[in-house]
């Protein structure tokens, strides 16, 4: 979690909006995966962060990012470059967008919650539509 402080461009100049966000996954959203262990805990981040944005509010704006597979050096240097390009190509191809996120498609998520003084509460999913595409388990 991290908290971001910055003066209300609307309000008092005197007035300064506190904001927290904090990152997720797209486990939170999925009963499947590698780690029920992990996907709980990131699950109970998107419970925080809406717990935390009634019990905060108005003084503070608390949202959180989840992010699906991120194109990143972790990624390749676990699976190595080719595999890690192979896997993401046919990732990709499955999201609606026919591709992943880098790291930078979550920090403009992050900024955009950030910038924005009437969200709250919120948990923005960054998986390229996959999440979308999702069919309950069976």
């Amino acid at each position: 979690m991290s908290l971001t402080r910055r003066r209300s461009k609307s309000l008092s100049p005197r007035l300064w909006i506190a904001t927290e966000s904090s990152t997720s996954s797209i486990a939170a959203h999925r009963a499947s995966g590698s780690s029920i262990a992990y996907a709980v805990s990131k699950a109970g981040v998107v419970q925080l962060t809406r717990a935390l944005a009634l019990a905060l509010a108005p003084e503070v704006r608390v949202n959180s990012v989840s992010p699906g597979l991120v194109s990143s050096r972790w990624f390749s240097s676990r699976f190595g470059d080719e595999a890690a390009a192979a896997q993401e190509e046919a990732f990709a191809k499955q999201t609606p967008v026919q591709k992943i996120a880098t790291p930078d498609d979550v920090a403009r998520a992050v900024i955009a919650l950030l910038e924005n003084d009437l969200i709250t509460g919120q948990d923005l999913v960054v998986d390229g539509g996959k999440n979308v595409l999702y069919q309950a388990l069976i």
